[in-house]
């Protein structure tokens, strides 16, 4: 038999365990943060997408009773809550687009011509949950 091998093999062994007990750790952490980061969007996601549906729902509601429809403040909190966890999330390209949609979200749905439009809110609503998706998934 080779000392050589023997001692060779022992120092591999010695080394990998080693290896392994400092590595493992660090990349236990890097996946956790990644997956966490990613469960924190996708919520992010879910809310901007339940505060829009509601908002255009009751606007339209409010239109039909030929009202203007301005949402409670609670309603204005979460957005904001919403917007700031877009901001801190999510890259520039994809907050900006949320910003166009938050442009929208006023008694006359944004609009630039004379009439407030549900079809522009909802294209602008669905632009924004695609791109906000895309970044997670």
């Amino acid at each position: 038999m080779n000392w050589t091998s023997i001692i060779t093999a022992g120092l591999s062994g010695l080394f990998g365990s080693l290896l392994a007990i400092v590595a493992t750790p660090t990349l236990q952490h890097h996946f956790w943060r990644r997956q966490r980061r990613a469960e924190l969007k996708l919520k992010t996601v879910e809310v901007v997408n339940t505060l829009t549906n509601r908002f255009i729902q009751q606007w339209i509601a409010a239109d039909l009773r030929k009202e203007r429809y301005k949402p409670a403040l609670d309603w204005y909190e979460e957005f904001s809550a919403a917007d700031a966890s877009v901001k801190a999330l999510f890259g520039k390209g994809t907050y900006q687009i949320f910003k166009d949609l938050e442009k929208r979200i006023a008694p006359d749905l944004g609009a630039v011509g004379s009439h407030p439009s549900v079809p522009d809110f909802i294209e602008a609503r669905d632009a924004a949950v695609k791109a906000l998706y895309e970044e997670v998934v």
